[in-house]
């Protein structure tokens, strides 16, 4: 959901609870959780290499 969209519908709502986030920093944060991810999946898959070999 791009950033308009969420302007849209909290205008919609007539609230204003929802905050307005830049995108350099939701894609900074998006990127952190994503290197998280990929490095418990490569940690993860090395685990089963060694259980395999």
């Amino acid at each position: 959901m791009g950033n308009a969209t969420l302007e849209i519908i909290a205008f919609e709502r007539k609230d204003k609870t929802m905050p307005t986030m830049s995108d350099n920093r939701r894609r900074r944060i998006i990127a952190r959780q994503r290197k998280l991810e990929n490095t418990k999946k490569r940690s993860a898959k090395i685990a089963k290499k060694e259980r395999n070999a």
